[in-house]
């Protein structure tokens, strides 16, 4: 802080002047009084030194960044981490998988439209999931379910079961992965997780569908720099799909391969 002004001098009292001398016979005037002399101003005070300016702080450094593919995370581990809804049958359930991004996510699983079953045949034929007690985790579907070319399935429903509920059910090989299909499989690829994808850029860990006119779901690593994610690359032969985007023999990485037509 500045040093404080100080206090104005006073300014002396004037001095009086001298009555005037009374003149005698022949006597002189009497001298003029003075006047008294000016009061004196008091010395300006001091300005205090200026303060002194704090150091500059310094720049953190930068932040690394991390490597590609490992960005987001698991939403759940099991199917209960997942909300469930309140709707009567039929209704969406979801379930614990694994995801396009390499994470765990609550991913929906509808049950399909149930067909009529034939007044009179000799092969079983559901109506609900509750006929499908032979196991655990019976549900009803119908024949035609997944059907892709051959024998035309049989009018009706038939029960599947779910051989597995999540990841950890699937222990036969290493990375078992517990699918979303009626029914849930398990599956065995390269990975279960991103950092299992090591032979390539940008691996990520993928469950998904491929195939052209038929389709299977399966666990395999996508990088960055696959010759193709999707079929559209895959059609050079004018869409006649002989040809789909599909994960490399050993898991690493996908390219547009030959598929064969369906069963007639």
């Amino acid at each position: 802080m500045g040093g404080a002004t100080g206090a104005a001098g006073t300014t002396g009292a004037a001095g009086t002047t001298g009555a005037a001398g009374t003149i005698g016979a022949g006597g002189t005037t009497g001298a003029a009084g003075t006047t008294g002399a000016a009061g004196t101003t008091g010395a300006a005070g001091t300005t205090g030194g200026a303060g002194t300016t704090g150091a500059a702080g310094t720049t953190g450094a930068a932040g690394t960044t991390g490597a590609a593919g490992t960005a987001g995370h698991d939403d759940c581990h099991v199917d209960g981490d997942c909300p469930q809804g309140i709707c009567g049958p039929p209704c969406s359930e979801l379930l614990c998988a694994l995801g396009l991004d390499g994470f765990h996510h609550c991913t929906p699983r509808t049950p399909p439209t149930l067909d009529a079953c034939p007044d009179a045949s000799a092969t079983p034929c559901c109506r609900s999931d509750a006929d499908c007690t032979a196991m655990p985790r019976g549900h009803c579907v119908p024949h035609s379910l997944n059907y892709c070319g051959g024998a035309v399935p049989l009018p009706g429903n038939e029960c599947r079961y779910d051989a597995c509920t999540a990841d950890s059910d699937c222990s036969a090989s290493p990375h078992g992965v517990c699918t979303v299909d009626y029914p849930r499989a398990c599956l065995y690829g390269p990975c279960r997780a991103n950092t299992d994808c090591t032979s390539g850029p940008g691996g990520l860990c993928v469950m998904t569908s491929v195939g052209s006119y038929c389709y299977r779901t399966a666990v395999f690593c996508r990088y960055t720099n696959d010759a193709c994610t999707s079929n559209a690359p895959c059609f050079a032969d004018g869409g006649t799909f002989t040809h789909a985007c599909l994960p490399n023999a050993n898991g690493e990485g996908e390219s547009c391969q030959s598929v064969p037509p369906p069963p007639p």
